[in-house]
């Protein structure tokens, strides 16, 4: 889109430069000095008004962000990822049971959109977190059922379900595996079945609960029968 924006303001510098090109010739004796500083003026603040503006706006599809730091902010993080992730990747090969540096691993390369390979070292997590009688074993747990709906493109798969089910022993009212349990449902074609699931996650817990902003969107979006297209993860 921004490419837009500059062949906009390109060709408007074009037309004014057409337009004012008389007044800039010397043999235009009429023509003031004032004149042409004006000229030479309009033809230099339009397009440089126009980029001032986009980077100010940014992207049309995302305002309040200016696009400068969209484009930047996003390639300092794939660069940090990338670079983070080799001092990890020795860590493990130099302690294979450090869960610390695995479940980094599977972080890593979730925010490179690597989500099967995050999967790998998520469920790798758990399985230390087991064996290590590890307190954290349910949010590993939870985020490898996460990981493993965005590995699957969104749809909550029977590994998913496996997972969220085996978080639900842990913790019954545990309401991320019950909202993803719920997704499936939905993605099933029951969708009244996952709109009551979910209305009852709503009637509990904190009012501040930051997953319930995630359980109405997925209300409003199943209800308008968007949610096989437009599924709703929650971070």
């Amino acid at each position: 889109m921004w490419h837009l924006y500059v062949v906009i303001a390109m060709l408007t510098a074009g037309v004014i430069v057409k337009l004012t090109g008389p007044l800039l010739k010397r043999e235009a004796h009429a023509v003031t000095r004032a004149d042409r500083r004006l000229a030479l003026g309009l033809s230099c603040l339009v397009p440089a008004a126009a980029l001032v503006i986009y980077l100010s706006t940014g992207r049309p599809d995302l305002p309040g962000m200016p696009a400068i730091f969209l484009e930047a902010g996003a390639l300092m993080m794939r660069q940090e990822a990338l670079l983070a992730r080799r001092p990890f990747e020795t860590l493990v090969k130099i302690n294979p049971d450090s869960i610390g540096a695995v479940v980094k691993l599977a972080d890593i390369n979730q925010r490179l959109g690597r989500f099967a390979e995050a999967a790998k070292f998520m469920q790798r997590a758990v399985t230390l977190a087991q064996e290590q009688g590890d307190i954290y074993l349910r949010i590993y747990a939870e985020n490898l059922g996460r990981l493993q709906v965005l590995a699957n493109g969104g749809t909550v798969g029977p590994d998913a379900l496996g997972t969220f089910a085996y978080v639900r022993t842990l913790k019954d009212v545990d309401p991320i595996a019950r909202y993803y349990q719920a997704l499936a449902k939905a993605q099933r074609g029951d969708t009244e079945g996952a709109i009551a699931d979910w209305n009852d996650l709503l009637s509990e817990g904190s009012t501040m609960a930051y997953w319930k902003e995630y359980v109405r969107q997925a209300i409003a979006v199943t209800k308008a029968g968007k949610i096989g297209q437009q599924p709703i993860n929650i971070p």
